[in-house]
Order: C-alpha cells, then sequence, then structure tokens
C-alpha cells in the first residue's frame, strides 16, 4: 500500500489561511454584536428608576428638582432599550357642571367648565368623553397625530391625519417645553358611533404618535379641524418607523397643573407626566408609537 501524499502549493495554504482567518472574525463579530445587543436592553423595572431623568434635565435650570414622582412600569419584566427618546404625557378630561337656581324654575340652566382633570386612559374612556393631552419630550421635532377607529368586528377604519392644522403654534417638540394637544379651544371628542360609518360600533380609538425632525412633504398639515384621510400605503410607510416602547406610570399625577396655553415652559419644580412612553429610539430619528384607548361598555 502506497501512502497517499497531499501535495499543497503555497498559494492553496494562503487561500485555506484566509478563509480560517475569515471566518474565525465572522463568527466572533456576531458574539460580539449579541453580546451588545444584550447591553443594550434592560428589564423596565430596572429603567424605571430613571425615566424622568431626560425629562427633568430638559426643563429650566436653577429649580428645585420635583422628587416626588416615581414611576412605575407597565410590564416589569419587559426588555426594553437602555436608552432612547422618552415621551412624557397626561390625558386632561374636559368636564362641565349645570347649576340651576334654587329660588325659580330655570329651562336653561348655567353651564360652566370645570378644570380639565388627568385621567389614566389605559383604564378606558366613556362614549361622550371630551378630552385633551399634554405631551413633554426632550428632543425637537414636529408633531403628527394619526387616528384609526376599531370596531367590534376587529377591523379598523382608514387612518386619518387629525392633528395639526395649518396655524397651529403647538405643533412642534422643544426640551423644557409642555405642548397642548389639539388647543385650548378645541377638544377630541369620543363616539362610540363611528364618527366615518354610522353602522359600525367602535370598541377602541387608536391614536398613533409620530414624531419627525421635519416636516413630511407627504403629510401636508390640514386646512380645517376636519380629519383627513390618508391612504393605506402612507401609513404603513410610516409604521415602518414604529419600535418597542415601555410604558411607564405615575400616581402623582392628580398634583398635576392644568395647562393653560398651547405651550408652556416647564420647571424642574413641576409635576412630571403622568405616563412616559420610552421608545428605542435616537434624538433625531422619527419616532412612531401607539396609544390605545378601549371605549368601555
Amino acid at each position: 500500500m502506497k501512502r497517499a501524499i497531499t501535495n499543497f502549493k503555497p498559494c492553496r495554504i494562503f487561500l485555506l489561511m484566509v478563509l480560517f482567518v475569515t471566518n474565525f472574525v465572522v463568527v466572533k463579530s456576531q458574539s460580539q454584536t449579541s453580546i451588545a445587543e444584550n447591553e443594550r436592553r434592560i428589564k423596565s423595572r430596572d429603567y424605571a428608576s430613571e425615566v424622568r431623568n431626560k425629562i427633568v434635565d430638559s426643563r429650566s435650570k436653577g429649580t428645585k428638582l420635583n422628587l416626588k414622582s416615581s414611576y412605575k412600569a407597565k410590564n416589569p419584566n419587559e426588555l426594553v432599550a437602555s436608552s432612547g427618546v422618552d415621551i412624557g404625557i397626561t390625558f386632561w378630561a374636559i368636564t362641565t357642571e349645570r347649576i340651576t337656581r334654587r329660588k325659580k324654575a330655570d329651562n336653561n340652566p348655567k353651564v360652566i367648565a370645570l378644570a380639565p382633570q388627568p385621567f389614566n386612559i389605559s383604564n378606558g374612556i366613556n362614549n361622550g368623553d371630551e378630552f385633551r393631552f399634554t405631551l413633554e419630550t426632550h428632543v425637537l421635532g414636529n408633531i403628527y397625530i394619526i387616528n384609526r377607529e376599531q370596531y367590534k368586528d376587529g377591523s379598523f377604519s382608514a387612518p386619518y391625519l387629525i392633528f395639526p392644522t395649518k396655524g397651529d403654534i403647538n405643533d412642534r417638540t422643544a426640551p423644557g417645553e409642555r405642548i397642548l394637544i389639539p388647543n385650548t379651544s378645541d377638544v377630541f371628542e369620543v363616539s362610540s358611533i363611528s364618527s366615518f360609518d354610522s353602522s359600525k360600533i367602535k370598541t377602541a380609538e387608536f391614536y398613533h404618535i409620530l414624531i419627525t425632525p421635519k416636516l413630511l412633504p407627504n403629510l401636508p398639515l390640514l386646512d380645517s379641524q376636519e380629519p383627513r384621510e390618508i391612504s393605506q400605503t402612507e401609513f404603513d410607510e410610516f409604521q415602518k418607523w414604529d419600535s418597542q416602547v415601555g410604558v411607564f406610570e405615575t400616581n402623582y399625577y392628580s398634583k398635576l397643573k392644568p395647562p393653560k396655553q398651547n405651550s408652556e415652559t416647564m420647571k424642574r419644580s413641576d409635576p412630571l407626566p403622568q405616563t412616559i412612553y420610552h421608545t428605542a429610539k435616537k434624538p433625531g430619528e422619527p419616532i412612531f408609537f401607539t396609544i390605545v384607548a378601549q371605549i368601555k361598555k
């Protein structure tokens, strides 16, 4: 039996060495990337203690820090990005009171508006409710609100742009500023009957919050308060900016000051937002996330 001898030429040896090193580098790089990805994510309950920091730090300096508001993660074991953009939102119920004179019957009782009261939209909303909401973040951006209705059969309406309107001065975020949406004179009204198809019963309102570094040419501002339908294709493009969102809530929101202007400069001593949405985005990137309001039966 003859011994088999493999005759490797120098060039062949060099090629094998290159392949081996390349494979080693790729495997190592993938391993490092995997580790880095894990390092960039932490449990929500661990991020809860620092979720307010970016908003607080963006407020006016030199004022006493509000230490009373603490946040709890809605899903404590959920993994969230260890860094990102935080958006603080508070919902305000608009209520009225009817006052009738006692001395004589009054068929037209006086109606006065009560101070808006903060409420937790995750508990649901009632048919006929009216509300506004305030938004505060630590980045610059243009705000768009897109609304979709969800019906009893699980289907959705077409997406409609409901904010902003041409001439609005509160359609852009800025660090330290609290924005009132839609404004001091208008409200969002909830109805269990579809606004777009009276034959359908609504079960929920979906409010899609879109914040972009620049105005979107393909999403012009509204000419009036009337919502404008946008195509499903365009909406799908906006949804590509969606990212994981961690939700953090505080029970201290009853101390919040009702908004008096469309835009207000916040102090570090002012109460913090009711809910903070932590997005896995970097400043300057488009942000898209959704707030669901279930309509109570």
